[in-house]
């Protein structure tokens, strides 16, 4: 394998789940389960409040990654 240019690798930034309620960056997981499109579900707790909620996985986007997307 040739060696890695570190220098001009490309970033990806993945934000952490954190709770809906009280955004808290700590929870459970209960329960995940693998969707028919390549996601999966994730029901969770947190730590902090116990508020119920769930964690979308979405699969990875193709070619480059970067796609803009709009919410109404």
């Amino acid at each position: 394998m040739d060696r890695v240019d570190w220098q001009s690798a490309r970033c990806v930034f993945v934000v952490k789940p954190a709770c809906p309620e009280c955004g808290h960056g700590r929870w459970h997981a209960i329960h995940t389960k693998d969707n028919w499109d390549g996601s999966s579900t994730m029901k969770a707790i947190c730590r902090r409040c116990a508020a119920a909620f769930k964690i979308i996985h979405e699969p990875a986007l193709p070619s480059s990654g970067n796609r803009r997307f709009d919410v109404a």
